[in-house]
């Protein structure tokens, strides 16, 4: 579901996570990143994540679709430790399959 400029994946509780994708100019590449609650980088805390693995997308519907595969695969909404373990595992089945 889109929602202004944010998109909500179904988790598998049935709970709604927050995310958003974007275009880099510097790479040329889409980026999703997910809303989280309990990101807290150096102490500060931040309200989204994307890391490595989310920020390789040539298309913004290759990164859209990216984040409802992420959203379908998790358990609870906004955990930054969670979608960061999904986010990998998804990474090391690319590697493996691609």
């Amino acid at each position: 579901m889109k929602i202004s400029n944010h998109y909500y994946g179904a988790t598998q509780d049935g709970g709604n996570q927050k995310f958003n994708c974007y275009y880099r100019k510097g790479t040329n590449k889409y980026v999703t990143r997910f809303a989280v609650s309990n990101y807290m980088p150096n102490g500060k805390k931040h309200s989204d994540w994307c890391g490595k693995g989310c920020a390789s997308f040539k298309t913004q519907s290759e990164a859209i679709s990216f984040g409802y595969k992420i959203c379908s695969s998790l358990k609870q909404i906004n955990d930054v430790q969670e979608i960061k373990s999904v986010v990998e595992l998804h990474s090391q089945y690319q590697k493996v399959f691609a």
